[in-house]
């Protein structure tokens, strides 16, 4: 069975972004070849650069290169991108990229990726001075693409090119829900050096899990007695036809992250999972924010406090301090406390499925002990539950829509 993947780079090409467009045009050779040479693999890729909305300025919102497959296509398409403009705002012109990357017609049984690389919300998310406050001008909700991308099976993988301003609240949020929602990964850098290791890496595992899936996805339609079973008795099936796999196939090429954060990161509001519609999720974050959290970082400051005034000038954190001292000891936190996911939860909202209750042997994932400075590694290594929860999740879904 071929291995095909449909790669597409969602890229912010706005004034802020230059080194990480430079570091995606130096590399591409390299992320082009490595990806084709692993197991020969047919890529087609595809890019989306956007803006912002400015009917009155020489910009666009997005553009489209659409797919392409010759080395030399990619790179003179690549070397076209230019970081410069943006609104006034903070926002940019991500809804509209988003729904064309989405819709750019993906082959069936490619394995459909999606690099988003960015540093700024959507508009309408709830930002001060957002020229749109009411949602991207062109009309598309946010929600529902990310919805649409979990349906056709494609992968997102959100890079956040920190640090992330402090007066886009909620943002770094988004860009984790986006990934767990899409069965991707959320990578959060501090430097462009390692963005063609990301794209290198999230390929290949991708690539592996939809040989994979294809695999036993074709093995249960050709199983006549599978299609008589109840749901139960189907996802017992799913679950054995896996773990026999991984007993004969036991490795995958796989991404390793190495957290940027000093700390976790602040739990995900239960919202971003639940709510079907944009303006759903922005108003529920309007009414239960908190004034004021905290979460250990790694950004030259010991604490970051999210507050809805700009105060990201080169004073920052001691202007943080002194502006929500005294709100942040007087706060009564049962009435600010935004409704979380319990563990449970994240199974299912992840797309990750509850671990499976039969005596199946699935090995643990050894925390990898990563080099100092070092962020990304791809290593071939055993599958473990988290992985095959993913598996079991997007299997489950496919077998259901036929």
């Amino acid at each position: 069975m071929a291995r095909q993947l449909d790669l597409v780079l969602l890229v912010d090409t706005t004034g802020s972004m230059g080194q990480y467009l430079h570091s995606a045009q130096s590399n591409i050779n390299k992320i082009v070849n490595t990806i084709t040479n692993s197991e020969k693999i047919d890529l087609r890729f595809a890019i989306v650069e956007y803006k912002d909305h400015q009917p009155n300025q020489q910009q666009f919102a997005l553009k489209k290169y659409d797919w392409m497959n010759d080395i030399k296509d990619i790179q003179n398409a690549i070397n076209q991108l230019s970081a410069y403009g943006g609104g006034m705002d903070g926002p940019e012109s991500v809804t509209c990229a988003f729904d064309c990357a989405v819709n750019l017609g993906y082959r069936g049984y490619a394995a459909k990726v999606i690099i988003w690389i960015a540093d700024a919300p959507p508009h309408g998310f709830n930002i001060q001075y957002d020229g749109y406050p009411n949602g991207c001008p062109c009309g598309i909700d946010f929600q529902e693409v990310v919805l649409k991308a979990i349906k056709n099976d494609i992968q997102i993988y959100s890079v956040a090119c920190e640090p992330i301003r402090p007066i886009y609240r909620h943002f770094r949020d988004l860009m984790r829900a986006v990934a767990m929602m899409t069965g991707g990964q959320f990578i959060a850098l501090n430097s462009a050096d390692c963005l063609a290791d990301v794209i290198i890496g999230g390929s290949l595992e991708e690539v592996g899990m939809n040989f994979v899936i294809q695999k036993i996805e074709n093995d249960l339609n050709n199983t006549e007695s599978f299609k008589t079973k109840t749901k139960n008795e189907q996802d017992k099936e799913i679950r054995k036809a896996i773990a026999e796999y991984f007993k004969e196939n036991s490795t995958l090429k796989q991404i390793k992250i190495n957290s940027i954060f000093k700390g976790e990161l602040p739990e995900i509001p239960k919202i971003f999972f639940t709510a079907t519609t944009f303006k759903e999720l922005v108003d529920v974050l309007k009414t239960r924010e908190p004034n004021v959290y905290k979460f250990k970082d790694s950004f030259k400051i010991k604490e970051y406090v999210p507050y809805p005034q700009p105060f990201w000038d080169k004073n920052g954190l001691n202007e943080y301090q002194r502006k929500t001292q005294n709100l942040s000891s007087n706060i009564n936190t049962k009435h600010i406390k935004m409704e979380m996911c319990d563990d449970d939860e994240y199974q299912n909202y992840y797309g990750i499925g509850n671990t499976p209750s039969e005596n199946i042997n699935i090995p643990k994932e050894i925390p990898e002990d990563f080099k100092e400075g070092e962020i990304v590694r791809i290593k071939e290594t055993s599958v473990g539950v988290e992985h095959q929860n993913k598996i079991f999740e997007r299997l489950k879904k496919r077998l259901e829509q036929q």
